[in-house]
């Protein structure tokens, strides 16, 4: 196992090529959960935990019926690559939307005090196109790198940006913390201000650029 190519592939992921800072992805988020840093801290893991398991479920859904295994739908079908792909968008959006209402009744039934700390949470991951983008930023390589090589990769791949987009969370509700007591123009208040701020967080990663891999 090449512990340095997984320790690239989490620090690419976590500050260079950062889902919100670069690719603009769980936006929303960000301007609405990160009121302060305990929210940002469990919508973070929340939304971490949510991705490692949808991606474990996508890479043996995609393994076994589309790109790989004896059920390879390519193969077997006669599919191109296209229908393959639309294949598995259908898949991803009834995976990110199933899993949020199963882990939702479970929660509810089995850990309701869990669930009344984190349930407000449950919309989060089914709305948060940071999720969906994962899923098909892993697909759009599945032959080149990540997706095709290694589970593990994979994993890493996905916990790597929940770990980045936590990241982000926390330092904007830090920030966010900070512009409350600042005398902001009135024009800039709100939104406008938040969103400067993420522009001006953007272009410190942007610093990272150039390390890849």
């Amino acid at each position: 196992m090449d512990w340095r190519e997984i320790g690239l592939i989490s620090f690419t992921t976590i500050f260079v090529q950062n889902f919100v800072l670069t690719k603009t992805l769980g936006i929303c988020p960000q301007l609405n959960n990160s009121k302060d840093i305990p929210t940002a801290v469990i919508s973070g893991c929340v939304l971490t935990a949510n991705l490692v398991f949808l991606t474990f479920v996508a890479w043996t859904f995609a393994n076994l019926f589309v790109f790989g295994g004896e059920l390879n739908l390519i193969s077997s079908k006669g599919l191109g690559k296209i229908e393959a792909q639309l294949i598995l968008l259908l898949f991803f959006l009834i995976l990110v939307v199933s899993v949020s209402e199963v882990s939702e009744t479970f929660l509810q039934s089995f850990y309701p005090g869990l669930y009344r700390k984190i349930g407000v949470f449950r919309y989060f991951v089914s709305t948060n196109c940071l999720v969906l983008g994962l899923l098909l930023m892993l697909v759009s390589v599945f032959e080149s790198y990540i997706f095709q090589q290694s589970l593990l990769k994979s994993l890493v791949y996905a916990f790597s940006a929940g770990l980045g987009f936590t990241l982000v969370q926390l330092i904007f509700a830090g920030l966010s913390e900070r512009l409350m007591f600042c005398n902001v123009p009135e024009a800039f208040r709100g939104t406008p201000i938040k969103l400067i701020t993420l522009g001006l967080m953007a272009m410190s990663f942007f610093g990272l650029i150039g390390i890849n891999f």
